[in-house]
């Protein structure tokens, strides 16, 4: 999704599993692969958004769908959901040419 919004902003020689892409390794072989391409992910959103974001980083969203405690897991889905959030505000953004935040206020309060 974020090298739909924003081309090459993924490390695709970095990531595990796209060998079509140019992955070096072809296929996930463990967990410590997934968590690599999630952390690739999260670096991908971070160049998207233009800012960093504090307090989160690719192992939330690995961790995000896991059993066990229900407030763990909740807190972890609401820290993907603002990453999401954020890369669906800058794709609207884009879609309406390049605006800022400003600007789009501006347009709605005429």
């Amino acid at each position: 999704m974020c090298d739909k919004i924003k081309p090459d902003c993924v490390d695709w020689p970095a990531t595990v599993g796209f060998k079509d892409k140019g992955s070096k390794i072809p296929a996930v072989r463990n967990p410590f692969d997934v968590a690599a391409n999630c952390n690739q992910a999260f670096l991908a959103c971070e160049k998207v958004i233009g800012k960093p974001l504090h307090g989160l980083n690719g192992i939330d969203i690995q961790n995000c769908d896991l059993g066990g405690d229900k407030k763990a897991v909740s807190i972890q889905r609401k820290n993907l959901l603002a990453m999401v959030w954020q890369l669906v505000r800058q794709h609207a953004l884009q879609i309406l040419g390049n605006k800022s935040e400003a600007d789009v206020l501006a347009w709605a309060n005429e």
